[in-house]
């Protein structure tokens, strides 16, 4: 017997890890749209700033830490979404070796590449939303898996590259576009905006105290 088949999840986990993970995507969705809140610029009258108190630096610096923030939260947050998707597919809750998982990452970056590209052949590009081909001509960058994952892993700890490296920067420009596949390659099926999206029991229950 193999090990997969020794620690398979039953359906009642299988159920949970679903609710996991359509939360984590929720997290994910939520960073985002702090971010495009955000990514507009610096501006002293974005009633976001305004809105939060004991502000210890000036408005712009504070900017810059907000938006750097949903930025990383966003990335943290898809990257475990993504990584509970993967534990569902191989049917178990164990570790994923990150070699593996960076292939598997780059693998489902480019099925949204080239389900774009079908859909743009198929003249459905209006339908879904889709930017023109020249957008999805280069293949999804082998390393983008592994930088992903660095990227999620410098910000989720105390990481010392964070500080002088200005990894962050270099990610966006070079991966920002790849990291988009894996959000809106998940967003039809995640999101909380599907009508059919699950309650979560867990929040519920956290809300209700905090009334």
């Amino acid at each position: 017997m193999k090990s997969n088949e020794i620690n398979s999840i039953d359906y009642q986990t299988d159920q949970q890890l679903v609710i996991a993970i359509a939360h984590q995507f929720l997290r994910a969705e939520s960073a985002f749209a702090r971010f495009l809140k955000y990514m507009s610029g610096y501006n002293p009258s974005n009633k976001i700033l305004e809105s939060n108190v004991n502000r210890i630096f000036t408005p712009e610096r504070q900017w810059q830490v907000d938006v750097y923030n949903a930025y990383a939260d966003f990335i943290h947050h898809l990257y475990e979404y993504i990584i509970g998707c993967f534990k569902r597919e191989a049917n178990s809750l164990e570790k994923i070796r990150t070699e593996h998982s960076d292939i598997l990452i780059v693998r489902e970056a480019e099925k949204y590449r080239n389900l774009c590209l079908r859909l743009i052949k198929e003249k459905k590009d209006k339908e879904y939303g889709l930017n023109d081909i020249s957008y999805y001509i280069d293949p999804v960058p082998e390393d983008f898996g592994m930088a992903f994952r660095n990227a999620r892993n410098m910000n989720a700890h105390a990481d010392i590259r964070r500080v002088k490296s200005g990894y962050m920067a270099d990610y966006f420009t070079k991966y920002h576009k790849y990291t988009l596949y894996l959000y809106f390659f998940g967003y039809s099926f995640w999101s909380n905006d599907n009508p059919s999206a699950i309650q979560w029991e867990d929040i519920t229950k956290f809300a209700e105290i905090i009334k």
